[in-house]
């Protein structure tokens, strides 16, 4: 079976070749916080174990040069949790990992991201003012997160998909980063 895959640029960015790896993981609709973690969780170990073993160009040890992938992956899964799987159906998160990059990719229940109106949103990142709960009890995960933390967003709409890639470039330079203080 084929599940969605980010387009041709997203991969090129990334760097996606005959190495490049994918996973998918499907939760269940309004998946509670302790399986979104799990996912994370997962997520974040195949990142390390896929660069540290397959590309064979990085050790993430403590995981600080993760913590944007990982709140990016955290909003997005919550956001589908919360808001995507109100109709009771599934939603899934796949992961692309390439020698320059990540891709992420979200497919909701909901099909949010089939319209077109979103897609613009999205790839332009333009603030959401359109809520499905009351102001009061919204977060800022989109605007402080998931658009700050992507180097390109794509929304295909034909399939009802987000993707947003995060860019290592020269992974051994950005594995060099100095740690703040």
């Amino acid at each position: 079976m084929e599940l969605f895959m980010p387009s041709e640029r997203m991969l090129k960015e990334i760097g996606w070749d005959e190495n490049g790896q994918r996973i998918y993981f499907t939760n269940v609709a309004n998946a509670s916080e302790s399986v979104l973690r799990g996912t994370v969780a997962s997520a974040k170990t195949i990142i390390t174990d896929v660069y540290k073993f397959q590309f064979e160009i990085a050790d993430l040890g403590d995981g600080f040069l993760l913590r944007p992938v990982v709140r990016l992956i955290w909003e997005a899964l919550r956001n589908a949790s919360v808001h995507g799987s109100k109709r009771g159906l599934p939603f899934t998160y796949g992961l692309f990992i390439a020698t320059n990059g990540i891709c992420h990719g979200l497919q909701d229940g909901d099909r949010y991201f089939a319209r077109e109106d979103i897609k613009q949103l999205f790839e332009n990142k333009i603030p959401l003012t359109e809520f499905d709960m009351d102001v009061s009890s919204r977060r800022v995960g989109v605007k402080d997160y998931i658009y700050k933390l992507s180097d390109i967003i794509e929304v295909d709409t034909a399939n009802g998909t987000l993707f947003c890639a995060q860019y290592f470039g020269n992974f051994r330079e950005w594995q060099n980063h100095k740690r703040p203080e």
